[in-house]
């Protein structure tokens, strides 16, 4: 499902119009991404930020934020996701935006909770579960109670922590949140497993989980559920499956770059190995954990790492190094028992709020019974909406493969037809060539021996240099028909070959000469009059994309003009503000105010049979992508004025791909 859900979010940033909407789905994108490929959501997550910044859209750029700590948070990026998240937090208390603050919140708190700081982690989470109740977010409510009960459990009060959890699992199987219900399920498997010893109850909860979270596609989540079952079947003393739990989670968080989660399997198959007295193997695993540990500074866990390889040192009989890593044991969990001693007044000040909390969230939620019938209405119409804005993002991707196959025919039709012209003028010179015949030399001393005269020597003498020149005027034709299949493929190659992509310094004259020639035929129908102050006019850009807009433009104008007495497109060509203007002007029909509003919006056309609506649309991307700008000025009978300036400096490199 994830997978899927991937997808269509791709799409639809592709084919966002609205720049603050791709903002939003590529934040959208991140959240998914988080799930399964941390390192995906960081890109994805970057991408948004920067877009956010450029157009000054501050709700999404703290977004952004709040996605990048929770991507670096799962890569054990610890200090960066606190940073990062310190300056989201700065950003949210300024804006209206409960759904953004909560997502950061909660991933502030599993950073402190992977820090061992659970009382951060409450206040945090108790944060959010208000925040979700005065927005009347059920599913963020939910996520925030299943923390609060992870948290309990942290702090050594497992009753309190299976009430939560409980509490958690029959909420979302009302809401039907199965990803949720799937989260409250493997957390009651680690406290029937590491709390109560009942394993066999445990792996019930854990494949249960797994189930859930097969279904909804959540691959993190399972990764859990893999190390978790790992460490029931050890205790089951059941090692060959405990190993193949282990194994298969060490791959796949490997493969994602969780150092955090490569670091606790890695820890945990060197605890299996210590049991069955492999101790050279515990050993290896264990010293890879603790090298992850001293890099994430995960103290909780780092103490725990040295403690057991004292204990493997120990079962060796090398009690110089069990000493050693026995101390720094000691040091790291006093250090961690003292953040957390410091902070117990804290944590019961946060218990007590959270059991506060539990109460007005349920007086919060009978208030909102009544609401609960429209909520459903509401997702119904939300998700018909979804289905129908998916149909219309997959016609639009049809409808542009279309136009580029069009295109691409309109094109090779043309190349066609000019090949065919240049090849047909070269049948009968060459023809002509090939009957020219060589010197008739007996013919010539017989007139010598014979013709004391000469006048039939000079006769056929006249004869063969008329000859001859015809020869030469039919060779000159086939050179010159060379010369012109020679410019037409040096034109195809600027405008659609290898260079044409290629960004650099590019005479605008010479392009559109060659847009011209390449066009000729379909332009003849129309007098074009060049207006250029001069033949050199360079701007920094991509000569295929250039040709495109002259193209594009010249088209336009052509279409406006074909019922006109007297065709005639002006193209004027002049520098202007550190830049080149170009003009392209026509004495066609014109348009009124009503079609000019929407000339820039893809697929509007008012060609009803060819058009595409992509030129402008494409035109207007391409311009704008240099930082240049396009302007229409058109009356009903009175002709159009297109006006597009290029900046003609470096500064025209593109913000983006066209």
């Amino acid at each position: 499902m994830v997978d899927g859900d991937i997808k269509k979010l791709q799409l639809a940033v592709e084919y966002a119009n609205d720049d603050r909407q791709k903002v939003d789905l590529l934040n959208e994108l991140a959240l998914k991404f988080n799930r399964v490929d941390p390192n995906q959501a960081l890109a994805t997550a970057e991408t948004a930020l920067h877009l956010a910044k450029s157009i000054a859209y501050p709700v999404g750029y703290a977004r952004s934020l709040a996605h990048l700590t929770g991507a670096y948070g799962r890569l054990a990026q610890y200090e960066k996701a606190l940073a990062l998240g310190d300056q989201a937090l700065q950003l949210f208390e300024t804006l209206d935006d409960a759904e953004g603050h909560g997502q950061l919140l909660m991933n502030i708190a599993w950073v402190c909770r992977a820090l061992g700081d659970y009382a951060g982690a409450l206040e945090h989470l108790m944060t959010c579960l208000h925040i979700y109740q005065r927005a009347g977010n059920v599913q963020g409510e939910i996520r925030a109670l299943n923390g609060i009960g992870v948290m309990n459990w942290h702090l050594g009060d497992q009753e309190n922590a299976r009430k939560y959890y409980q509490d958690v699992i029959d909420l979302s199987q009302k809401y039907q949140l199965k990803e949720t219900e799937g989260i409250a399920l493997m957390n009651m498997g680690v406290l029937y497993c590491d709390g109560l010893g009942e394993y066999e109850k445990s792996i019930e909860y854990y494949e249960a989980s797994d189930r859930i979270f097969i279904e909804v596609g959540n691959l993190r989540a399972r990764n859990d559920v893999q190390l978790n079952l790992g460490v029931a079947f050890g205790n089951l003393g059941n090692y060959e499956r405990s190993v193949e739990h282990y194994q298969r989670c060490l791959k796949a968080v490997r493969k994602l770059g969780d150092r955090s989660g490569e670091a606790h399997v890695l820890e945990n198959i060197g605890a299996l190995y210590n049991q069955q007295e492999r101790y050279e193997d515990a050993l290896t695993y264990l010293q890879q954990a603790l090298q992850i540990y001293e890099e994430t500074a995960e103290k909780p866990r780092w103490a725990t790492a040295h403690r057991a390889l004292s204990e493997v040192y120990e079962a060796m009989g090398d009690l110089g190094h069990a000493l050693e890593h026995y101390k720094r044991f000691y040091e790291l969990d006093r250090e961690v028992v003292n953040d957390n001693s410091e902070r117990k007044f804290q944590n019961l000040q946060v218990v007590y709020q959270v059991e506060q909390s539990r109460k007005e969230a349920e007086l919060l939620r009978v208030k909102n019974a009544e609401l609960e019938e429209l909520n459903r209405e509401l997702e119904d119409q939300n998700v018909k909406l979804v289905e129908a804005q998916t149909q219309l993002i997959q016609a639009q991707a049809d409808r542009i493969e279309k136009e580029k196959l069009a295109t691409l025919g309109k094109l090779s039709a043309m190349i066609s037809h000019k090949l065919n012209n240049i090849l047909s003028g070269l049948t009968a010179p060459i023809e002509h060539i090939m009957r020219f015949e060589p010197l008739n030399e007996a013919l010539i001393w017989e007139a010598w021996e014979s013709d004391d005269e000469g006048h039939y020597l000079d006769a056929y003498l006249k004869h063969y240099r008329a000859e001859y020149n015809l020869q030469r005027r039919a060779a000159e034709i086939v050179q010159e028909a060379a010369t012109r299949a020679k410019l037409l493929v040096h034109d195809l190659q600027g405008l659609v070959g290898e260079q044409s992509g290629k960004l650099g310094r590019l005479n605008l004259v010479e392009v559109f000469r060659e847009v011209y020639r390449i066009h000729q035929d379909e332009l003849d129908h129309a007098h074009i009059v060049e207006h250029f102050d001069t033949d050199t006019l360079e701007v920094t850009a991509k000569r295929g994309e250039v040709g495109q807009i002259f193209i594009g433009l010249l088209m336009n104008a052509v279409d406006a003009v074909q019922n006109c007495s007297e065709p005639t497109i002006d193209v004027f060509m002049r520098p202007l503000n550190d830049g080149v203007e170009i003009q392209v002007v026509d004495n066609g029909c014109g348009m009124p105010d009503s079609v000019k509003a929407h000339l820039f919006e893809p697929f509007f056309t008012t060609k009803t049979e060819t058009g595409s609506g992509l030129g402008l649309y494409t035109i207007q991307r391409i311009v704008m992508a240099y930082q240049g700008t396009i302007t229409v000025e058109s009356q009903p009978g009175h002709g159009t004025t297109v006006t597009v300036w290029f900046p003609q400096g470096d500064q025209s490199i593109p913000l983006f791909t066209t």
